[in-house]
């Protein structure tokens, strides 16, 4: 059952990566942004998040979709 996950997780990882770009910043710097990839994206925010956040990402038509995290970090996916 987790080879079929990993396999599942890698296919997602792989399309967040090949249509977004996610960039992220923290309010106490708002002029210094950072990007990072899909598959390091859950020691960002944690695992169960980013379940949540690649499922929002995928199933909205929106160019930019923002996440804002209640410890003043705010996320990005740009649409490349």
């Amino acid at each position: 059952m987790q080879v079929l996950n990993d396999a599942i997780d890698n296919k997602i990882v792989r399309t967040i990566n090949q249509n977004f770009i996610i960039r992220y910043f923290y309010n106490a710097e708002p002029n210094k942004t950072y990007l990072i990839g899909a598959g390091r994206y859950d020691t960002l925010v944690g695992e169960i998040l980013q379940i949540k956040h690649f499922n929002k990402v995928l199933s909205t038509s929106l160019s930019v979709t923002t996440f804002k995290l209640r410890r003043g970090l705010t996320i990005n996916f740009c649409c490349k």
